[in-house]
């Protein structure tokens, strides 16, 4: 599990599980020349995900082996950290982690699954600062464990776009998002897919005039076809994949 983040000085900073899963980092230098390797926690981590702002403040969520949900910041060179919140592992598995910082605002996603009916998972965001959390329930929707599939993406006015597959009769795609002005996410989330062949692997890019772009695998195991659709921006709010 490696990340790689570049700071305004062009610097690569690379986070990665050490062979005890603790989280260690290294900063490289333009020339690709190691500077330091430094330890961010002693702890053991089962799952982390990395990003910077604008302001070269480093964010990390970490899901610790203990449960905890911790949430760490690089701000001049000095680490601070915050419980987000505590899983319970005996009821529940969890999965990826997504994270996105904007206007001082953390966004954080994973998707879990209750061990009893591990088919049915639930998406949740939470959203807050190092301070204060609030916590939604996106979505439910019906996957195996090795064909879970979700991938999100966030545009220039801080709405989130989540394109997942939900297996009903077959895998479908579907995209919903989160508008932060109201914060709410849409309740009626739009099948993107054909309903008359098995989708897969959902990516979503958004460019930088704010144009959503989707693409999917449609077929079956052994012979699948590359989909892509369009989103496009639409200041008019006439909006249409």
């Amino acid at each position: 599990m490696n990340t790689i983040i570049i700071n305004s000085k062009k610097e690569f900073i690379l986070f990665y599980l050490s062979s005890s899963n603790n989280i260690q980092y290294i900063i490289y230098d333009f020339n690709y020349i190691p500077l330091t390797n430094k330890s961010l926690c002693k702890d053991k981590v089962l799952n982390f995900t990395a990003t910077i702002d604008p302001d070269d403040t480093i964010h990390i969520v970490a899901l610790m082996e203990t449960g905890e949900l911790n949430y760490y910041i690089l701000r001049d060179e000095h680490w601070s950290k915050a419980v987000i919140a505590k899983f319970n592992f005996k009821s529940n598995i969890y999965n990826k982690l997504y994270l996105f910082v904007k206007d001082n605002n953390i966004n954080l996603f994973y998707s879990y699954a209750n061990l009893i009916n591990d088919k049915l998972w639930t998406i949740q965001h939470i959203i807050g600062d190092f301070n204060s959390w609030k916590k939604f329930n996106v979505i439910n929707y019906i996957a195996n464990k090795k064909d879970h599939c979700l991938h999100l993406a966030q545009d220039s006015f801080g709405t989130v776009h989540l394109m997942y597959s939900s297996n009903n009769n077959g895998y479908q795609i579907y995209h919903t998002f989160y508008n932060s002005l109201t914060e709410k996410w849409n309740q009626s989330p739009y099948r993107i897919s054909d309903i008359n062949f098995n989708n897969i692997y959902p990516y979503l890019f958004i460019d930088s005039k704010d144009n959503l772009h989707g693409l999917w695998l449609e077929g079956k195991i052994d012979k699948n076809i590359s989909k892509y659709a369009q989103f496009p921006f639409n200041p008019k709010g006439n909006y249409s994949w």
